[in-house]
């Protein structure tokens, strides 16, 4: 399922930006969607000007392990505005352009 995930996002993203942005960003949510909660995953997608916000939904937060802190590193290294969301959804914002 996380293939897909980062699938769908690099196919949504190739008209926005070039393909070392897009990587990131299907990294980012990699770290982001790394503990999915069932089948039930949405990703929603929005682009404005040279920025995308991105909402993940069925995912946990990072926990206290040392795989779960690696993640939340990457994923804060990568992504801006980082917003845990309840228990089960994560918001963050990317820049397009290098």
């Amino acid at each position: 399922m996380l293939a897909t995930v980062r699938a769908f996002v690099g196919g949504f993203l190739a008209r926005y930006a070039d393909a070392e942005r897009i990587d990131d960003v299907r990294v980012a949510v990699g770290e982001a969607c790394g503990r999915m909660r069932g089948d039930d995953t949405i990703v929603s997608i929005e682009v404005d000007q040279a920025r995308c916000t991105l909402t993940c939904e069925g995912v946990a937060p990072p926990g206290e392990d040392d795989e779960d802190a690696m993640r939340a590193q990457l994923l804060e290294a990568l992504a801006d505005d980082i917003e845990w969301l309840r228990d089960d959804a994560v918001r963050f914002r990317m820049s397009l352009s290098v």
